[in-house]
């Protein structure tokens, strides 16, 4: 058996924020997909909506992402055109089927699968057991910036925002010196 189908993966779903369409796809990385398919992602889908089913395997994930796409068929949707090009997933948008998914999550929970949800704690958890990362990470996009690299105090803010975004003090996960920067940048 291949490695890369065996271990967690995820299926996600992703209501946009404010708007009656959502996501659905896999991913061994859910927080990586969330990067991929908008910079603001944080912003742009509804954190308290959303969810995880977490398996323990891709063919998993894959059959239930698919057994729900075959269900919610008829509430297919065109991807909204400020998702990131390439992302791809253009054919997992719905509207309307926000409340029987979650039904269908509490089905997936009661056949022994780990539901996450809302998506917000599970995204909370995630950024606060990466602390050295995110200090490491905001010491490299300063250098960057202060080298006048072109989008890094895009990044810098863009990075540090999903901080405050879940609750989490970005002055307990980086230095003076990025946090001086961090608050000096224009909101977005």
């Amino acid at each position: 058996m291949s490695t890369l189908s065996t271990g967690r993966s995820y299926v996600y779903v992703l209501p946009c924020d404010g708007e009656d369409l959502l996501k659905i796809g896999f991913t061994r990385d859910p927080l990586q997909r969330l990067r991929t398919l908008h910079r603001r992602y944080f912003d742009f889908f509804d954190l308290d909506a959303g969810f995880l089913v977490q398996t323990d395997s891709v063919r998993e994930a894959r059959a239930i992402e698919r057994r729900w796409g075959a269900q919610f068929v008829e509430h297919r949707a065109a991807m909204p055109l400020t998702i990131a090009a390439g992302a791809g997933g253009e054919t997992e948008w719905y509207r309307g089927a926000l409340p029987a998914l979650h039904v269908a999550a509490t089905e997936a929970e009661s056949a022994g699968y780990t539901v996450h949800r809302p998506l917000r704690y599970w995204l909370t958890t995630t950024l606060r057991s990466a602390g050295t990362h995110v200090w490491e990470w905001a010491r490299h996009a300063l250098l960057l910036i202060d080298a006048g690299q072109v989008g890094a105090s895009t990044q810098l803010r863009d990075g540090l925002d999903v901080l405050a975004a879940v609750g989490i003090d970005v002055a307990d996960c980086v230095d003076e010196d990025v946090l001086r920067v961090y608050r000096s940048l224009p909101p977005r």
